[in-house]
């Protein structure tokens, strides 16, 4: 049963409804059938005292997830190297690493290249993983202590973030440091990308809210930086000495957000109408990312688009929830070449246009 969060999960201040979005099914569901999952509201609000921003809807987890597998993409394997060699660099005595969400084990991986001693925990994967979720029943399980406890894009997708930081503070050593990055909130709202914004994602964040938390676990923020993975994100690192090192975020202009989003909306509409006017009709999407289903429910063209392409084999042969778009392999493009592709996995553009330099796109956030 689908409820409703009315004091902020960050510090439990009251909250205001700023944004609504149309309704979708789980992004991540790729039901089997067309036309299949239930529709549930899309609404942000933003809490009056901390200012952090987070869905007003939360999804029961058993629905929000089901036994969908993510995969984190080999194209994003770069960015977990370089993260793996930036700690190894700052953190030249640190051995012992704990990875929350670790996915398939690509970051794991990285990090035993870099001489780390990785384990992760994963609801999904098993192997050197701990499958299941992690909670303070599960570091206290664990008996571990660790020099680095690493998370990425994973804080969004939690309901219960003081729980999973009860776990953290028994799980790091004295000395030791928290690294995560989470999508920047105020990155998404300049640019306009309201597909970020999608069920499984309930919290929006920004860097004050976030000090503010992690100081009720005797976390202080000694550095962070912005880098340009989905669109515009953070990397934190956190420990229990030091100084305090951010900066106030700008507040969020919410009618200009709004704005934004139809102009957006209209640029995509446009488009799939002229390539109707020229009596085609073969329009495909790249990427079956969540963010794809936000973003065709919210443009209304899903009865125009004749097909999805993604490599991911879990996603393959099922469809985008609540449409008739199947996901099919790249060979689509051969078999019924598109007139025009719409980038859904927009933040691949570069993978696209390097593989399908023939094909026409429009990247709606480009």
């Amino acid at each position: 049963m689908i409820r409703e969060r009315y004091d902020c999960r960050m510090c439990h201040g009251d909250l205001r409804e700023v944004l609504e979005l149309t309704p979708t099914p789980i992004a991540n569901s790729f039901p089997k059938e067309p036309n299949s999952g239930e529709f549930f509201p899309l609404e942000l609000v933003e809490c009056l005292d901390c200012q952090h921003v987070q869905l007003r809807h939360i999804v029961p987890s058993e629905t929000l997830f089901g036994d969908y597998k993510y995969r984190t993409p080999e194209a994003f394997r770069g960015h977990l190297r370089r993260l793996a060699k930036t700690l190894r660099r700052k953190y030249p005595n640190a051995y012992s690493l704990l990875e929350i969400g670790s996915n398939n084990g690509l970051f794991l991986d990285e990090a035993d290249k870099e001489d780390f001693t990785p384990f992760g925990v994963d609801p999904s994967y098993k192997g050197t993983i701990l499958q299941g979720y992690f909670t303070e029943k599960e570091a206290e399980r664990l008996g571990k202590k660790f020099d680095i406890v690493v998370a990425l894009n994973t804080f969004a997708h939690i309901n219960d973030l003081d729980d999973v930081f009860r776990g953290i503070h028994i799980c790091l050593k004295n000395e030791g440091t928290v690294v995560f990055e989470v999508q920047y909130f105020i990155d998404l709202v300049e640019k306009g990308m309201f597909d970020m914004i999608y069920h499984e994602h309930l919290d929006y964040h920004t860097l004050k809210p976030l000090e503010r938390f992690l100081a009720r676990y005797g976390l202080i923020i000694n550095e962070f930086e912005y880098i340009d993975t989905h669109g515009g994100s953070i990397r934190i690192y956190a420990s229990r000495t030091g100084r305090s090192r951010i900066i106030p975020d700008m507040g969020v202009d919410w009618v200009d957000f709004q704005h934004k989003i139809e102009k957006i909306k209209n640029k995509v509409v446009f488009a799939v109408r002229q390539v109707k006017l020229q009596h085609k009709d073969k329009i495909a999407l790249f990427g079956a990312a969540a963010k794809a289903c936000t973003s065709i429910h919210h443009f209304g063209v899903k009865d125009s688009i004749s097909y999805c392409v993604d490599n991911t084999p879990e996603k393959q042969g099922r469809y985008i929830p609540g449409t008739a778009i199947e996901i099919m392999p790249e060979v689509m493009f051969e078999i019924e070449p598109p007139d025009l592709v719409i980038l859904t996995a927009w933040n691949y553009e570069d993978v696209f246009k390097a593989k399908f330099p023939t094909l026409k796109y429009l990247n709606p956030f480009g």
